[in-house]
């Protein structure tokens, strides 16, 4: 609770959606994006569960207000009683067999072959499926799409590709068409909705990406970060430009298809363009002496590290 005048002899609870954890405070605080709080009066907001879910603004009032990626694994034996149905909200590992089906029910998802995770996959789109003999069986890391579908790269011009599915605005207004930034508006994506004299542009309030950008996940192809120094031994060295060939010539000149899919621009940011070879951002080195380095970049980790930044 609170009072913004002296002498005051009863405080003020903080309405819902907002908190106060400090005595003699004048203000409450809203909550993040990623939390909720339905009371009134309390010192805190509670997190959105699973970790992988968020919210679109500050304030919420509702866990209602909390989305993300959701999807059905059905093993059935022989016996159709038998099937057992799992709810998959994060990456998980599992042993395929032949009586599994898996059903993308919010976000895209990608099956990975275990053994050649980076090489032999299966992305599965928002509302798909796939079962039984469309993986191979044996083990396979069922991984859920977070980057450019539930959040978007604001270092990417201010989320330039993403394609999530969202098509309401922040403040829950059907949308004309999908939240997308074509004009790289610094606000993120946005979608049109009509008005009372017309249609205007309404942000959709889309978080932006901590995942790929703070640390790499998977292989580090998505990473975005603008990471371009690392040390080797002790020394520091800085990347070398993608757009150019000296001191080390290379092959992974920027194109069309190469920044979108790995980053590769007119810039000397720690990337990954081979994937086959390499399985953590690197670049090639300005040292005559040092081709190229992994660049020192921690491995995201969803037990510790937020999908999301809350601003």
């Amino acid at each position: 609770s609170l009072s913004d005048k002296t002498g005051t002899k009863q405080c003020t609870s903080c309405s819902a959606g907002s908190y106060q954890s400090k005595e003699g405070s004048w203000n409450c605080t809203l909550c993040e994006k990623g939390s909720y709080q339905s009371k009134t009066g309390q010192a805190s907001c509670i997190s959105c569960q699973p970790s992988t879910y968020f919210t679109r603004k500050t304030g919420s009032v509702s866990e209602d207000a909390c989305t993300g990626p959701k999807a059905t694994l059905t093993t059935t034996t022989t016996l159709l009683r038998n099937a057992k149905t799992t709810t998959l909200y994060n990456t998980t590992n599992v042993t395929w067999t032949d009586g599994m089906l898996f059903t993308a029910d919010n976000g895209s998802w990608v099956i990975r072959n275990g053994d050649a995770p980076y090489t032999d996959f299966v992305v599965i789109p928002a509302g798909g499926s796939s079962k039984g003999k469309d993986i191979k069986n044996g083990p396979v890391v069922i991984e859920v799409e977070i980057v450019d579908q539930y959040c978007y790269m604001d270092t990417e011009e201010h989320g330039r590709y993403f394609n999530g599915t969202q098509d309401t605005d922040v403040n829950g207004v059907q949308c004309l068409n999908l939240c997308r930034n074509p004009t790289a508006n610094i606000t993120g994506p946005y979608c049109e909705i009509k008005t009372s004299s017309g249609k205007k542009n309404s942000t959709c309030g889309i978080p932006k990406c901590r995942w790929n950008v703070a640390c790499y996940a998977d292989d580090g192809t998505l990473f975005r970060g603008l990471i371009s120094t690392s040390k080797v031994h002790g020394i520091e060295y800085t990347c070398q430009k993608w757009t150019t060939g000296y001191p080390h010539p290379h092959v992974y000149n920027p194109t069309p298809y190469s920044e979108k899919t790995f980053g590769i621009g007119d810039n000397n940011y720690c990337r990954n363009p081979d994937p086959e070879s390499y399985h953590k951002p690197w670049c090639y080195t300005t040292s005559f002496f040092l081709r190229w380095m992994e660049c020192d970049i921690s491995k995201c980790d969803p037990e510790k590290d937020k999908y999301y930044y809350s601003d």
